[in-house]
């Protein structure tokens, strides 16, 4: 089952770009790139997803013998107020039903990482989540949760 899939180009034209990436022959679990979800103050989408056993850039490098599940979001605030994104409110749940917490000393590795992040009314961030997770694990959702009173609880459901 490769569950819908519908989405891979995103991350078939990504492929071979560079030394952050990796390659596997394991089957990837369906790219939930594309999927939004909105309250009245937030709206998310996942921009892309990459699956990697290395990320680097110019003064990180991190690698596992796990795997790195990246994925890019646009934040919106839709709100009058500000609102403060942290990594730490958001997480990635397992076809178990397990929570992943985002990875913010991974994140470093990336070019725009989300570790805490404020964002203004009307304004849109886009921002790139890190989650070492195990190899090939299939995901069901990504949960933004609301601890501080600040923006929403926002879930991405993966299709």
């Amino acid at each position: 089952s490769d569950g819908g899939g519908e989405s891979s180009e995103a991350t078939d034209e990504n492929a071979g770009e560079g030394p952050e990436e990796s390659t596997s022959s394991e089957p990837n679990p369906a790219d939930p790139s594309g999927a939004t979800s909105e309250t009245d103050s937030v709206k998310v989408s996942i921009l892309s997803t990459e699956r990697t056993q290395e990320l680097q850039d110019s003064l990180w490098e991190h690698t596992t013998s796990n795997e790195y599940f990246v994925i890019d979001i646009s934040y919106t605030n839709k709100s009058s107020e500000s609102i403060t994104l942290w990594a730490s409110d958001v997480v990635l749940i397992d076809s178990d039903g397990k929570e992943y917490d985002a990875n913010t000393d991974v994140s470093l590795a990336v070019e725009t990482p989300i570790i805490i992040e404020e964002i203004n009314p009307g304004l849109t961030y886009e921002g790139t989540l890190v989650f070492e997770v195990p190899p090939g694990q299939e995901f069901t959702e990504l949960r933004f949760k609301e601890d501080f009173g600040t923006g929403a609880d926002v879930t991405i459901a993966f299709e």
